[in-house]
């Protein structure tokens, strides 16, 4: 059975696109933009390389840790995002590599410098 509204990519980006607009306002984070590919870039990979029931669960955990690092102002929200997602990706591709701990969400000191770039999950 299909759903009309994700039939094509347009609609789908439309429907995503307005979901997370009514749920970040329903939220109260209406402040932060939404990397709508992003986070489905992340997802994508925690389902294809672990298992399909990964992707929730790793973008819920890649959330809350960025939430709790910006709430403790070791980085920005954007950053934290950013460090988060590129852990859970480094993580569920098998990384033996991590990045520097300034770079790391979990290891980022209070007040860490904000520029941390999400890896292109496609290269």
């Amino acid at each position: 059975m299909s759903d009309e509204r994700t039939t094509g990519s347009d609609d789908t980006a439309a429907v995503l696109a307005d979901w997370t607009a009514r749920l970040s306002a329903e939220l109260g984070v209406t402040d932060l933009a939404t990397d709508i590919d992003g986070i489905l870039r992340v997802a994508g990979i925690a389902a294809h390389s672990i298992v399909r029931p990964a992707a929730p669960l790793t973008t819920f955990l890649v959330g809350y840790a960025a939430g709790r690092a910006a709430a403790e102002g070791r980085l920005s929200a954007e950053s934290a995002v950013a460090a988060a997602s590129t852990s859970a990706v480094d993580l569920a591709r098998g990384s033996t590599e991590r990045p520097p701990s300034s770079d790391r969400v979990a290891d980022a000191p209070e007040g860490a410098a904000d520029g941390v770039q999400l890896i292109d999950p496609t290269e």
